[in-house]
């Protein structure tokens, strides 16, 4: 004989296994969110930073997959995407569309011309953004460029020359050129190539959180307590 007792106990398993599942299709198919690792997207992402990353953004995906139902929207230059790495490992990379499929696309010393076209640069002397990396030469020494493709304004890092940083390359169907905003210290389509664009799974939306250990809020002996970037809250990523 089945209680009251366990009939209410089934219904609250049963009314959590909907919940569970449901999110798990929202975060499969709809957003998730993602952290920021290193330092390849500074100073636009800063490590510690947490975002919201939309998986509809350029098509629909069967949930808890990587395939598509249909594609509606290729990638647009200037926009942060975010896409599987190549096996083994398979971790979220997150990297900005420099140029799309039938682009040239000329680099040297990290500065971009596509199509015969040379990206707008502005030298940015206000060092603010980098006042919380944990180096000085970065802090005081590091190149700070607005750069604008298309509609898109950002901000990059630049500090050395690298032995990459001089190519000319167009771009195949079906793919994109990815790099870092911070230059010279990215692996990206520089090193290992284009990027398909059935690889990539998610558009970068906004930070959520952001959390800075080099400069933390209250220390404690061995203890400490990081820091809050309460200005990156809620911002907009571009």
């Amino acid at each position: 004989m089945i209680t009251a007792k366990t009939q209410k106990w089934k219904k609250e398993v049963f009314s959590t296994g909907i919940a569970i599942v449901c999110a798990l299709v929202f975060r499969s198919v709809l957003a998730s969110p993602y952290s920021i690792p290193s330092e390849s997207m500074y100073p636009t992402l800063k490590v510690g930073d947490y975002l919201i990353a939309t998986k509809y953004s350029y098509g629909i995906k069967y949930p808890f997959t990587h395939t598509d139902i249909f594609k509606h929207t290729l990638p647009k230059r200037g926009e942060i995407v975010l896409f599987k790495e190549q096996a083994p490992t398979r971790r979220d990379i997150i990297k900005r569309v420099i140029a799309v499929a039938g682009d040239q696309i000329e680099i040297n010393d990290g500065l971009v011309t596509i199509n015969g076209e040379p990206l707008s640069y502005e030298i940015i002397s206000d060092r603010q953004l980098l006042q919380d990396h944990p180096t000085d030469h970065v802090k005081y020494r590091a190149g700070l460029l607005q750069e604008t493709i298309g509609d898109t304004t950002h901000m990059v890092l630049k500090l050395f020359r690298r032995q990459d940083d001089k190519l000319v390359y167009q771009v195949p169907p079906d793919h994109v050129f990815v790099m870092g905003d911070n230059r010279d210290n990215s692996s990206d389509s520089r090193v290992w190539g284009p990027l398909p664009i059935k690889d990539i799974h998610s558009k970068a939306r906004a930070v959520i959180f952001s959390i800075d250990k080099n400069n933390p809020m209250l220390t404690l002996g061995a203890l400490s307590i990081p820091g809050i970037r309460f200005s990156r809250l809620g911002s907009k990523i571009i």
